[in-house]
């Protein structure tokens, strides 16, 4: 199921603080642009060394915003400003003990969609990972829930009547669904 992703992206038995710290910035560059575009920010960030929160402290945040622009990055200065408020206020070890509702209450950038896919990447936990795709497959199977979680319960339903873990279902609805982003 994870074959095509970015080796930080795949599921693990353990994680390093380094790889959680990894993980979190992979997770945080992923708003509203295509899977394989964040891929390609993330390998140009660790081309530069900076996928690690000791490099990125030690980088202001104009160049930051500046490497995500040339990166193709969409919200490159956002998205720096992001980076650097949450590893300025968390560190790996905080990260892996919060719960989804802490992380997407209090990290900056992250809703319950990049914390359930943090989350789930770390704990092993069966989240949905809601994004556009998954949204307009719950609209077609008569959803009308506006709330993250209700909508995560609606697909939780849905995954049930098909015998399928959550994670799968997820999963199907998303790869069958982004074939038209597949361009950098």
């Amino acid at each position: 199921m994870y074959e095509g992703n970015i080796d930080i992206d795949k599921p693990r038995q353990r994680w390093s603080d380094k790889q959680i710290e990894r993980l979190f910035i992979f997770c945080q560059l992923d708003r509203v642009m295509p899977y394989e575009k964040v891929c390609h920010v993330f390998e140009y960030l660790d081309s530069r060394g900076l996928t690690q929160f000791e490099e990125l402290r030690e980088t202001p945040e104009f160049m930051l915003g500046y490497y995500l622009k040339l990166s193709g990055h969409r919200f490159p200065y956002q998205t720096a400003g992001f980076i650097k408020w949450n590893i300025n206020n968390f560190t790996a070890k905080e990260l892996r003990k919060m719960s989804r509702d802490k992380i997407a209450e209090e990290c900056m950038g992250f809703g319950y969609k990049l914390a359930s896919m943090f989350h789930n990447r770390i704990h092993g936990t069966d989240y949905a990972i809601i994004d556009v795709h998954v949204d307009r497959y719950l609209e077609q199977h008569g959803c009308k829930a506006k709330k993250y979680k209700e909508k995560e319960s609606y697909l939780q339903n849905l995954a049930k009547t098909q015998n399928k873990s959550l994670e799968v279902l997820d999963w199907e609805i998303w790869n069958t669904n982004r074939i038209g982003n597949r361009c950098i």
